[in-house]
């Protein structure tokens, strides 16, 4: 089993690996185009003319049932250019305007496969209709923000380790075949992909927040509203068996009820819950009946609700601001921190899974200085009025 990493470069999607452009909805002008790099872990290129894809996959609800079975729309093909670039462009917005939920939600998964290696990312991205186009952004973005800069992002690293016999098993192109044309949305289908529920794998504890109020007479308020958005890790194994699992990607998930975690001194951790399923991923040859499994899937599918607060251990903090007293400053813009060990399946999957929440005015942490002198709000990345991450009052 070979070990591979995909660097998916990003020059204008939110808080991912890819990058979305706008277009403009009543146009013929190419549709959103996601744009990357595909290395293995030693660093040296994919092949060129690897065959890369985007699929987009109907949303899984928390209530449905083991054995639903929805399908992945090839939306986008490609190859492996120089260097391991790669662009995908999807030609056909209807077709995953049709696949989003209720808040315009869609979940995409590329895939790319050298040789006998699959590299597959999962990301989710919201359609918002602004200024005559149409653009793919963080689900976590709010109102308040410009669209403009919520289609900022920064590189992500993807790691993976899983192996097909060949890139049509994954329902891309195969081997040998004509390259498709580059923004035509997806080559001719000859296989039918999709994935079916395996298992429910029931509630888990997700953390969403922290603050640390550490000085004296200082608070910290972390509140997460209904409709608030969080990226969650995504794990994939070829077999299905515990410790064969690698992380790759995120699915967002909202949360339906708000929990307010209440003003609080000290460094504190804040959970919800959230629920998670098993999937099969196959294809299968047009005219055939029988699902040819290839991988398997781990994601979040709903929001459970409830609350936890347990103790953090305090960051480091150099970016300081005085904060005056009797004052109250609120952060509900720019990006939050990424929990590295969020959602804890060490027992049954081997990895644990990551989980980001985006401020916004749905998400948002405070720090009050209740003192009569003054004290200093610090960020582990930045200033508070930047982009501070976690934050420290000393």
């Amino acid at each position: 089993m070979r070990k591979f990493t995909v660097l998916i470069a990003s020059i204008g999607l939110a808080a991912t690996s890819m990058t979305i452009s706008p277009f403009a909805a009543a146009s013929a002008s190419p549709g959103p185009t996601i744009d990357g790099t595909a290395t293995r872990a030693d660093g040296s290129p994919f092949s060129r003319g690897a065959p890369v894809a985007l699929f987009a996959t109907a949303r899984d609800h928390a209530d449905s049932t083991v054995g639903r079975t929805v399908e992945s729309v090839r939306v986008a093909t490609s190859r492996v250019g120089a260097s391991g670039a790669f662009e995908l462009t999807i030609g056909d917005i209807a077709t995953v305007e049709a696949l989003a939920d209720e808040s315009a939600v869609v979940d995409f998964e590329v895939r790319a496969v050298d040789g006998t290696a699959l590299a597959p990312f999962s990301i989710s991205r919201k359609i918002v209709h602004a200024d005559g186009r149409v653009l793919l952004v963080d689900p976590a973005f709010d109102q308040e923000t410009s669209p403009a800069r919520a289609a900022t992002t920064e590189p992500l690293q993807i790691t993976g380790t899983t192996t097909i016999e060949s890139p049509l098993e994954a329902g891309l192109i195969a081997e040998g075949s004509a390259p498709a044309v580059q923004g035509s949305g997806a080559a001719p289908m000859t296989q039918v992909c999709g994935e079916t529920k395996t298992k429910n794998l029931g509630t888990r504890r997700v953390l969403v927040g922290a603050t640390y109020a550490m000085a004296g007479s200082t608070t910290g308020r972390f509140t997460y509203k209904a409709g608030a958005s969080s990226s969650l890790g995504v794990a994939y194994s070829a077999s299905g068996r515990g410790g064969t699992w690698s992380k790759a990607g995120t699915t967002s998930r909202s949360s339906t009820a708000g929990v307010s975690f209440g003003s609080r001194t000290g460094g504190n951790a804040y959970s919800t819950y959230f629920t998670y399923g098993q999937y099969a991923q196959w294809c299968r040859p047009l005219g055939s009946s029988k699902n040819n499994v290839y991988n398997h899937v781990v994601k979040a599918n709903g929001y459970a609700g409830g609350s936890s607060v347990r103790r953090a251990p305090v960051p480091s903090a150099k970016y300081c601001t005085p904060l005056s007293r009797r004052d109250t400053v609120t952060r509900k813009t720019t990006t939050s921190n990424t929990w590295s060990n969020a959602v804890n399946f060490s027992g049954p999957l081997g990895v644990n899974l990551t989980a980001k929440t985006g401020w916004s005015s749905s998400a948002s942490m405070s720090y009050t200085n209740n003192s009569s002198s003054n004290k200093r709000i610090c960020g582990t990345h930045g200033y508070w009025g930047g982009t501070p991450i976690r934050a420290v009052t000393k």
